[in-house]
């Protein structure tokens, strides 16, 4: 993480950039429970605290720098899922199994619809 002077609160621009991910994926590490909830301070104003994210961040074990796809680390197997999703690939094989499946069966299904439209 970038050292510098980062405020005591930051908005989702300041936190996306200082964590290096999009600011989607700072919503899915909230919704997972792996970053705090920002602070609501008015309607149009949310704000993280800079303290409780880095005690979020500490309290993660990692381990190394494994693949992409083993990562035990939450905050990385989440990172890597939704850049895969970003991507259009699926993060999860059993997800992809399944999407390559639905794929499978469409596919059968027009080739099906096209057959009948072109018999005499």
């Amino acid at each position: 993480m970038p050292i510098g002077n980062v405020p005591s609160y930051v908005n989702i621009k300041t936190l996306s950039a200082e964590l290096e991910i999009s600011e989607t994926q700072v919503y899915a590490l909230v919704r997972g429970g792996v970053l705090p909830k920002p602070l609501k301070l008015t309607a149009g104003c949310v704000r993280w605290s800079w303290a409780s994210v880095e005690a979020a961040l500490a309290s993660l074990q990692s381990g190394g720098q494994p693949e992409a796809g083993n990562d035990p680390d939450p905050l990385m197997k989440m990172i890597h899922d939704a850049q895969a999703r970003e991507r259009g690939a699926d993060p999860d094989p059993i997800v992809k199994r399944i999407h390559e499946a639905q794929r499978a069966k469409a596919k059968a299904k027009q080739q099906g619809k096209m057959g009948e439209n072109h018999e005499p």
